[in-house]
C-alpha cells in the first residue's frame, strides 16, 4: 500500500488525500475483490461476515495508509 503511495505521490502529491486514494484502491484490490468472489460460492461465508470485513477493511486500510504515508521519506 506505502508502495502504491509512493508511486502515485509525484503525480498527486504529498499527503492525506493521496494516502487516502492509495488506500482505497488497494482495498478494492485486496478486500472488496475477494469478497465479492467468496459471495458467489454459496454457503462458504455469511453475507453478514462478509459485509463486515469489507466494511472494517476500508477502515483498516485507509487508516493504515495515512499512517504509512506519515512515516514515508524520499
Amino acid at each position: 500500500m506505502i508502495w502504491l503511495y509512493a508511486a502515485i505521490r509525484p503525480r498527486y502529491g504529498a499527503g492525506v488525500k493521496t494516502a487516502v486514494c492509495a488506500g482505497l484502491a488497494y482495498w478494492l484490490i485486496g478486500v472488496l475483490l475477494p469478497n465479492a468472489g467468496f459471495m458467489g460460492v454459496a454457503g462458504l461465508f455469511t453475507h453478514h461476515l462478509l459485509l463486515y470485513t469489507t466494511l472494517g477493511g476500508i477502515v483498516e486500510n485507509v487508516v493504515g495508509a495515512i499512517a504509512g504515508a506519515a512515516l514515508y521519506k524520499e
